[in-house]
């Protein structure tokens, strides 16, 4: 078990949530745009300080079966994302890694500065020995940072993104990719 997670690199701090994080997670987790290739839709305040308090709530369980973070800009303070590891409960060496930024911080680079590290803390404290990560078929960046940091295309998992170009209650594949220690 990893606690307190704090992971630095050159732009981005990567920390546990704290209480003050639910209004800037709202800001992120609610404008369409971020969520689009996403599984799940826009979120309610109410729906981001749920997030917040899981986040805390389960950054102390023993084992420790999810590392949902935030990321923070070194040089600002500001949360400007948010990341995870999610430990899976039928192979506790094995994890599902996720991220999100901030749509102004799109572009940047940060993606592929933030998923080594990411594969860092699950090959080192976490103690994991696959990470893998489920792609919306559109997401061309995220399939970049992917594949930047060394995970291959493994094949599909069936109907886990919510169609959002068609009627409600259509869904898509996703590419799931995958990296071994």
């Amino acid at each position: 078990m990893a606690y307190p997670v704090e992971i630095r690199t050159q732009r981005l701090v990567v920390r546990e949530f704290c209480s003050d994080d639910a209004e800037n997670l709202f800001a992120l987790t609610s404008d369409p745009q971020v969520v689009r290739y996403l599984e799940f839709e826009p979120t309610s305040r109410a729906e981001s300080q749920g997030l917040v308090d899981f986040a805390t709530a389960s950054s102390v369980s023993v084992p420790r079966m999810d590392y949902a973070l935030a990321i923070v800009d070194l040089s600002t303070g500001m949360l400007v994302g948010a990341c995870g590891l999610d430990v899976s409960a039928d192979d506790s060496h094995s994890a599902d890694m996720y991220f999100v930024f901030r749509r102004d911080r799109w572009g940047q680079g940060l993606g592929s500065e933030l998923v080594p590290a990411l594969i860092d803390l699950a090959w080192g404290p976490a103690g994991l020995n696959r990470v893998y990560a489920v792609v919306h078929p559109d997401n061309a960046a995220s399939i970049g940072v992917l594949e930047r940091a060394g995970m291959t295309p493994e094949g599909t998992v069936p109907e886990v993104f919510p169609e959002t170009t068609a009627p409600k209650g259509r869904w898509r594949d996703g590419i799931r990719y995958a990296i071994l220690r």
